[in-house]
Formats: C-alpha cells, structure tokens, sequence
C-alpha cells in the first residue's frame, strides 16, 4: 500500500497563511495533490487541525503508519526489489529514530518519506539513496534555511540529497569531486577517476582503481590517502581493515617523497620548481618564469602526490625555452606561458585550454588530445599533428613552418587557407598511426 499524496485536504481551521514556512510547503506537496492510492484510516485524524501543533501530531501520526513492509515496492527485478525494500527500511527506521533526536519537525519528516516514495512510484529501478546522517541533517537545514527564505517552490529532498551526497565539501582540491551511485563513491580530479570506494554495513569496506582492468589498487595516487580520511570522518564512514590497511601504506609513501621532495607549506612556484630539480630565470620585464623544460619530474610520482595544484604552476611561468611534455601530469590550461620554444606534445593529456601560448617552436603534437580550440596560437614552426584530435578551430593561426596531418572530421584542407604554410596538408584516414 501506497502513502504519497493525501487527497481530501482538511478544512483549516485556520489560515494557511498563518503556517510556518515549513509547514505550509509540507501543506501544500504533501496534502494538496489528490492521489488514488491512498492508505485506509489515515486521513480521517486530519479533518479538524485548530492549530499547528495538532498538525505537527498529525504529522507524526502519519509518519508512524508507513510501514515499509507494507509498500508493493516491486522493482524491475527481485535485486531491485530488496534494494528499494531495504533502502526504504532503512530510511524509515532512521526517520522514526529522529524522532527523539527532533533535528526535524514531524511536518518535514513527512515531506522527506513523500519524497522517497515518490521517487520509487515514479520509475521500478530507482532506488532510495544510502542514508548518511551528516548530510541528511546538512540537507534538513539547507531546505529549511531555503523555505525561510521564501525559496521553496522547486524544493525536493531527495535530489537536493543527492546532490549534497555527491559533493560532501569534504576535499579542498579545486579540481576534485566526489560521485555517488549506491554503495560506490567515486573521485575524479578534473573528469578523470582516481579510485572509488565500496561501502558495506556502514564503514569503506574495499577501495580499487576503476581505471585497471582488474579491481586492483595500482597505481592509486599517495595523497588518495588524505582524500580518503576526509571523507571519512564527513561521512561519518569508519575505514574496514583493507581499506585502512592502504591508507596507512600511502601515508607512508607521503613521508617518503617529502625525503625526495621538500617542498614546504604555501611554497612559491619557485620553491616548488627548485625542490624537483627544474631549472628556470626570471623575465626581467614582469618577473615571471622561463623554465628550461617541462615534463613528469618523476616516473614515480606527480605534483598531485606533493600536494601541489600543478595548473596553478602556470599562473607564474611565462615560457618554456625546450620541450613540453604534459603526458602523465594534471596541467589543464597554460596559464600565462606565451611560448614553447621546442617541441609540444599534448597527446593523452588532461590540457584543455592553451592559455596565452602563442608560439611553438618544435612539432606540436595534439592526437588524442582534450584540446579544441589552438585560441592564441599564431605560429608552429615545426609539423602539426592534428589528426585523432578534436581540434575544430584553428584560432589565431598565421603561420606553418612544415604543414600538417590531420585526419577527415574535424578539419579539412580549406580550413588552413588564410594560414602560411610551408608544406603539405595531409588529410590520413582513421587507421593510420
């Protein structure tokens, strides 16, 4: 049996507009909206509310009668089923257990379960969220602060839940971000995922790198450590042994690299460009960096692994006087760099804004590439290597010192008609490497 929307509204005995912010919206989705399949004897205590404390009772009453045994949560298949059956009964025993905690009004719990259920209703295989007491009362507070605020028209717990779920504010990287789907919390930094994590009976039971062929912990980066106790203690989360087991083996690793790598707290770029051995000069015009190379300072490790946002970087370095390698590194936009005086090779990079680079004085190397745009690029003295890319606007373009190979998608030959080149475009097809 269904209780999701009460038809037959009671007669106020007083003013909706005398209602709390609050009530009035549980007043208005909960009571309002007529529904067929409707739950016998429940709505016969709500015929005569003289005030809103005999609604809150009323509230209460009705979050006491949905029984989860009793909803016909049938999914699209029996795992379905136990997964929306438990999940509902996991959420109600945790509703009902608020009870006595009074983080909520009896009103909002009820908009809360509405919510849930109708969520189910609408669709065989959703399934409830995993309920996490700190975001739930995060999301308690946020819809009520909203509906206070006058700001409740769109309001839904359940996906203002989700969302808080998959973006806990719990890491400080700019660039990172938590995804949940069901048991599984995964972290991506800048759209690439690091590790995920399996959570069972309430702790992180297993921890594996989605990007491995087989569930494995290679190659999961040291400060995923950091990444998860943070979680762990917003979510309330305690680690299983495995999981902890790794934590205590990365923070270990940490130690090591900071032997190898001594960057201290708040370094500058200049600090951070000494402690791994790369070599630069100032600009005597503004002061900015001309560094002598740029690749993986270590086969072993990132500038991730140092804690160090490795794009902010470029905020601070004007040119690369040699070659540019950003395979293997979290660069994702140039910055301020306005020249690469070799070769530049963005293939299987995370770049994807060329910032103020102007000119390249090697090959520019751009398949497989997240870049689509050469935006200020006015000169590539060498060959450009354009094809299996996703380049579609040249930008600035003036000037080809050896031609191009691009492939037969994004560009064509008349593209480069207004660019000076000196060689051939050559249009490859798909296969060739």
């Amino acid at each position: 049996m269904y209780i999701s929307q009460f038809s037959n509204a009671p007669a106020f005995k007083m003013k909706k507009e005398d209602l709390n912010p609050v009530n009035r919206y549980v007043y208005d989705t909960c009571f309002q909206t007529p529904r067929v399949k409707t739950s016998e004897g429940i709505i016969t205590d709500i015929r005569d509310i003289k005030s809103e404390k005999e609604f809150d009772i009323t509230c209460n009453h009705l979050v006491q009668k949905i029984i989860p045994n009793d909803f016909n949560f049938g999914g699209c298949d029996k795992i379905k089923t136990w997964e929306r059956q438990s999940g509902m009964g996991q959420w109600y025993y945790n509703i009902i257990q608020d009870g006595n905690k009074k983080s909520c009004s009896n009103a909002m719990r009820l908009m809360i379960l509405m919510s849930l259920i109708n969520n189910l209703d609408a669709d065989e295989g959703n399934v409830p969220p995993q309920y996490n007491e700190k975001i739930y009362i995060d999301t308690i507070n946020q819809i009520r602060k909203n509906l206070n605020k006058g700001k409740g028209e769109s309001i839904d717990f359940e996906t203002t839940y989700r969302t808080n779920l998959e973006n806990p504010g719990s890491i400080t990287e700019k660039s990172g971000k938590w995804q949940v789907n069901g048991n599984i919390h995964t972290y991506s930094v800048n759209g690439k995922k690091l590790f995920c994590l399996e959570i069972e009976d309430g702790e992180v039971s297993n921890i594996w790198n989605p990007n491995e062929y087989i569930q494995t912990t290679k190659n999961i980066p040291p400060r995923a450590a950091y990444i998860i106790l943070a979680h762990s203690e917003y979510c309330h989360l305690p680690l299983g042994y495995n999981v902890e087991d790794f934590v205590d083996r990365k923070l270990e690793e940490i130690e090591e690299i900071r032997k190898f790598y001594p960057i201290p707290e708040n370094a500058s770029t200049q600090e951070i460009l000494d402690a791994v051995g790369i070599k630069y000069k100032k600009d005597e015009k503004d002061g900015k960096l001309i560094i002598d190379h740029y690749g993986r300072f270590s086969q072993q490790w990132t500038f991730y692994d140092l804690g160090v946002e490795e794009t902010e970087l470029f905020k601070d370095i004007k040119g690369i006087e040699g070659d540019a390698c950003f395979k293997g590194t979290d660069v994702t936009n140039l910055g301020s760099v306005e020249f690469i005086g070799g070769n530049a090779s963005f293939e299987d990079s995370e770049v994807e804004d060329l910032g103020e680079l102007k000119k390249i004085g090697g090959n520019a190397y751009f398949r497989h590439s997240k870049i689509k745009s050469l935006k200020n690029v006015e000169s590539i003295i060498g060959r450009a290597f354009l094809q299996d890319s996703q380049v579609t606007d040249l930008g600035k373009l003036k000037y080809l010192g050896k031609g191009a190979n691009i492939g037969n998608k994004n560009l064509k030959p008349s593209d480069f008609k207004d660019v000076e080149c000196h060689g051939d475009i050559w249009v490859l097809p798909p296969w060739f490497d």
